[in-house]
């Protein structure tokens, strides 16, 4: 009976662990690669629902987080029930007087919700929002966060960015769904996706066959595919901005 009880409460310690509280006061000893951090026990906890655009700016978030977690205790909940490919528990973290972590890392403008769609989603782009209008850390004037111009395209291509436009029209070819943001869909940004998977974004309300004229902000990896292109994967890239009147004059928009 004794081995049983015993592998009953090992089995609750791991389950803790891994699918809810990992461990009341775990001790950070490092931070790593901006948004991960590394325990005494050697556990390497991924704070998230955020990124990092760029390696470039790992180093202010860095400073952030170690500032912020000092010696005090972390609080980790587990959003997943294994760790990633990179051998890290991904999920949130929380300080004893009940900070919130992951949204002080995008509140103080050092990180962007990555708009995985996960249960925090909508409180991270609030935040995001916000220290975007105060134009904190990399949102201020001539910093590293900016919101990109879909029509003409004038943001990066090959890395992760933000777009924001009025979706010209929309168009199936073969497989494929596309937002077009220009008559001519070869000379500036679209987005495209699988035509099965655009079942998953009505599942949440979100027709994508009927954007035409809406104005929208997407985020995700822009790649080049007869012009830049985004591959939308999940609802979470798409916020509908048609009550938000577009700003004429802002230093983290790209005019």
């Amino acid at each position: 009976m004794r081995t049983g009880v015993k592998i009953l409460v090992l089995c609750a310690v791991i389950m803790a662990v891994t699918t809810g509280v990992a461990r009341a006061g775990m001790p950070v000893i490092r931070v790593e690669e901006g948004l991960t951090l590394v325990t005494s026990a050697g556990e390497r906890l991924r704070l998230a629902g955020i990124l990092l655009p760029s390696p470039k700016i790992q180093r202010p978030a860095e400073r952030f987080i170690s500032e912020m977690i000092a010696s005090s205790p972390v609080e980790w909940q587990a959003l997943q029930d294994r760790p990633d490919r990179y051998g890290r528990l991904v999920g949130n973290a929380y300080l004893p007087d009940g900070r919130w972590l992951n949204g002080d890392v995008v509140a103080a403008g050092l990180a962007l919700a990555d708009g995985r769609g996960g249960p925090k989603q909508a409180a991270l782009l609030a935040l995001e929002r916000k220290a975007r209008r105060d134009g904190k850390g990399h949102w201020r004037a001539g910093g590293a966060f900016r919101i990109a111009r879909a029509s003409p395209y004038n943001g990066q291509v090959h890395g992760f960015g933000l777009v924001e436009g009025r979706v010209f029209s929309v168009s199936e070819q073969r497989r494929f769904l596309y937002l077009n943001f220009e008559e001519d869909w070869r000379r500036d940004f679209t987005i495209g996706l699988d035509l099965w998977e655009v079942a998953r974004f009505q599942q949440v309300g979100l027709d994508l066959r009927h954007l035409a004229g809406r104005r929208l902000r997407v985020r995700g990896w822009i790649g080049w595919y007869y012009g830049p292109f985004l591959r939308l994967e999940r609802p979470g890239q798409i916020e509908l901005l048609d009550d938000d009147p577009p700003r004429q004059e802002a230093a983290n928009v790209l005019q």
